[in-house]
């Protein structure tokens, strides 16, 4: 199973590609992977879909939560749950991009900071390799962009700036030895 939301939404059940077509499911499903394994409250779920938070209600967001499942698949859709206050989804860490993402970053900074400059370069290629796009490009939730897309570019143009430092020092380092 693979999510991707450095991007477009993009989800790939293990067999096929997945399409999201509706705009309001791809939302939902996003702010489900955000927060995977843990649950989120009806609430938060209906400020992601409705940024007023007053066009949507509780059967509003069920009636999306069922659209969401059916277009999903079984295999997806079995991993969504309900709770009594809200539903979350169940994914393993690496299936999705974000996570992979951070966590290939944290391993490329340890590499940096014991001077691994191959290694830094190696899993920081890796990590910008997950992006095919700006954060959540084709989801419209207000809230999704405004709490998490800016730290996403964040962590991605920190990424990029430390990835062409890693490519840079080795060759420093050989030039200022040959000195």
């Amino acid at each position: 199973m693979h999510f991707a939301l450095l991007g477009p939404l993009r989800v790939h059940d293990g067999n096929r590609e997945i399409t999201v077509s509706s705009p309001k499911q791809r939302a939902l499903l996003a702010g489900l992977l955000l927060m995977a394994g843990r649950t989120q409250e009806t609430s938060r779920l209906i400020d992601v879909l409705w940024s007023d938070g007053a066009s949507g209600s509780r059967d509003a967001l069920q009636m999306q939560m069922v659209r969401l499942r059916r277009s999903v698949g079984d295999l997806i859709a079995s991993r969504i749950v309900t709770r009594p206050n809200g539903y979350l989804i169940e994914v393993e860490p690496d299936d999705l991009d974000v996570n992979r993402f951070t966590r290939l970053c944290e391993r490329g900074r340890r590499a940096a900071q014991a001077g691994n400059w191959e290694q830094t370069s190696q899993m920081l290629r890796e990590a910008l390799a997950l992006w095919s796009g700006s954060p959540f490009q084709d989801v419209p939730s207000e809230r999704l962009q405004v709490e998490y897309a800016p730290h996403l570019t964040e962590m991605h143009l920190d990424a990029i700036e430390r990835r062409g430092r890693s490519s840079v020092t080795p060759r420093r380092q050989a030039h200022t030895r040959a000195w």
